[in-house]
C-alpha cells in the first residue's frame, strides 16, 4: 500500500502537466491558428478543457498536500519552506481561478470582434503567472524531498 504522504507527489503531476501544455495550446491558437477556423475552435475547446481539468486539479492536490504536510511535518528538517511551498501553491491556484473568470467572460456576454485578440492576449498573460507559480511551487516541492530529504523513507538492506 502506498503511503498516505505519497499521494501528494503522485497526484501534483497532472495539475502541472496540464497547465503547462494550456500555455502551448494558448499560444498555438493565438499565433498558428489566426487562418484556420476549424484549428483555431479546436485549440479554443482544447485550451478550455487543459484550464478547466488543470484548474480543478489543483484543489485535491493541496489537498493532499495539507494531509502530507500532517503526517511528515514533525520529521521535517525546514518547515518554513514546506509552509512557502503550501502558500506558493494557494497562489497559484488563486491566479488560475482569476483565468478560468477571464475564460468564461465571452460565454457570458459577447466580446466584439476587434477585443477578442485583447481578451486573449490577458488571458494568456494570466495563465503565464500562474505557471510562474506552479513552477515556482514544483521547485519548492523538489526541494523540500532532494535537498530535506522530506518524506522519504530509508531502509536499510542486509
Amino acid at each position: 500500500m502506498i503511503r498516505e504522504e505519497l499521494l501528494h507527489p503522485a497526484v501534483s503531476h497532472f495539475p502541472i502537466a496540464l497547465l503547462s501544455l494550456l500555455v502551448f495550446v494558448k499560444f498555438s491558437e493565438l499565433f498558428i491558428a489566426n487562418n484556420h477556423e476549424a484549428l483555431k475552435s479546436q485549440l479554443a475547446f482544447l485550451a478550455r478543457f487543459l484550464l478547466i481539468t488543470g484548474s480543478i486539479s489543483l484543489i485535491p492536490s493541496l489537498f493532499l498536500g495539507d494531509m502530507a504536510l500532517d503526517i511528515v511535518k514533525s520529521d521535517m528538517r525546514n518547515i518554513t519552506l514546506a509552509y512557502q511551498h503550501e502558500e506558493l501553491a494557494h497562489n497559484a491556484l488563486y491566479v488560475f481561478i482569476v483565468a478560468l473568470i477571464i475564460d468564461l467572460i465571452p460565454v457570458i456576454k459577447s466580446i466584439p470582434g476587434r477585443f477578442i485578440k485583447l481578451h486573449t492576449l490577458i488571458l494568456l498573460g494570466v495563465i503565464l503567472f500562474g505557471n510562474y507559480y506552479i513552477f515556482k511551487t514544483a521547485h519548492s516541492g523538489a526541494s523540500l524531498v532532494y535537498d530535506y530529504g522530506t518524506a522519504v523513507e530509508i531502509k536499510v538492506h542486509d
